[in-house]
């Protein structure tokens, strides 16, 4: 009578053992770290050198003209279209490259209790968005820094004639490196949401009708900025925001595997500041600058630097882009306050603190989309 209590006795004690040996496991590290760093730190300094290079081309004068549509066709072509491309390009084959690597390593992950119980599996759809936000990270580390500091000395030090003017029309050095700058660091940014595009056609990623509409907007914005080349502080400050970037990825990624939890709150820790600083204050006070310019300066823009219908668009495409951050806030103030007023309930299991409360319920729902912008 007891031999049967007994056999699934030990059948519950051994699988018991099972569970907290894979609870205890140490993760599955990453394969080829040496790589994906060495092409991380490719693409930044292929950012830098495209940056020097537009400086030297502007140094001793300003471009002859500015936009795409009536702009002078050397400038256009070679240096806007051009990096545009190429930037699409590049993160096309970063993406690529990530795929080939990860592919291996994503069906051998673990998934934490909350991620299976939200459907995750190893599946493409995890892979894709690990390729995704490499090379996020990668095109995003050097530039979305270098834009957030123009965006502040655009803010503390410039003019309206510095802040909206296009490179061409500036007339002081520092204001022409600075605009240039900007420009080619906004034509990156416009090749990556390109090429998030392309991913999408290829079915990397699934976009509801919101996550469509805020990359299509940020797209169309970057090349209807990048086609007039004006209103160069809202644009930079817009594709500052992409400073938080790196970081969310990382915590979109890593809450979903199990031992990655300190990385994953580490990330969100480092994200949410970014997230308020950015997003919230530099480029709602971008915003600002720019309704107040276009309520009492229209006649500074147009026509004198585009037609009245052009600049109407492109100010409520930049305040649409505004709202939608706000949009997004509560969510990630009321986590970040739930991290900070947690605190752990029993001293033999760490574990339960902010993270672990989102585990509980919505940890999985994605703060914007599963690539934001």
């Amino acid at each position: 009578m007891n031999e049967p209590n007994s056999t699934e006795f030990l059948c519950d004690c051994l699988e018991d053992l099972e569970r907290d040996a894979e609870k205890n496991a140490p993760p599955v590290p990453i394969p080829h770290q040496r790589l994906f760093g060495l092409l991380a730190v490719l693409c930044s300094l292929g950012a830098i050198a495209a940056t020097i290079r537009r400086v030297s081309l502007v140094w001793d004068k300003p471009p002859p003209s500015y936009g795409f549509f009536w702009g002078g066709v050397d400038r256009q072509v070679v240096d806007g279209v051009s990096t545009i491309g190429i930037s699409a390009a590049i993160c096309l084959a970063l993406a690529f490259i990530a795929k080939i690597g990860l592919t291996d390593w994503v069906k051998r992950v673990r998934y934490t209790e909350a991620a299976l119980a939200h459907g995750v599996k190893n599946d493409d759809e995890f892979l894709h968005l690990c390729c995704m936000s490499f090379v996020n990270i990668a095109v995003f580390f050097v530039v979305a820094p270098m834009m957030l500091v123009l965006s502040l000395i655009m803010l503390v030090w410039g003019s309206t004639e510095t802040q909206f003017n296009p490179p061409a029309l500036q007339h002081d050095r520092f204001w022409i490196v600075v605009c240039e700058v900007a420009t080619c660091n906004g034509e990156i940014f416009t090749g990556y949401i390109l090429f998030e595009f392309l991913v999408w056609f290829l079915g990397w990623e699934k976009y509801t009708f919101v996550s469509f509409v805020h990359h299509g907007g940020f797209l169309f914005m970057g090349i209807l900025l990048r086609g007039i080349e004006v209103l160069v502080y809202p644009g930079t400050s817009a594709v500052a925001m992409e400073i938080s970037s790196p970081a969310l990825v990382i915590h979109m990624c890593a809450r979903q595997l199990h031992g990655w939890e300190e990385i994953s709150s580490v990330a969100f820790n480092i994200f949410a500041p970014l997230f308020i600083i950015s997003r919230l204050l530099c480029y709602s006070i971008a915003v600002g600058v720019m309704l107040h310019a276009y309520i009492t300066e229209f006649d500074y823009f147009s026509p004198r630097l585009m037609k009245g219908w052009c600049f109407h668009l492109q100010v409520w495409i930049i305040v649409a882009g505004g709202l939608l951050q706000w949009s997004w806030a509560p969510v990630v103030l009321s986590k970040l306050w739930r991290k900070i007023v947690a605190k752990p309930l029993d001293p033999s299991n760490p574990q339960v603190d902010g993270d672990a409360l989102d585990n509980a319920d919505t940890e999985l729902e994605p703060f914007f989309d599963s690539s934001p912008r």
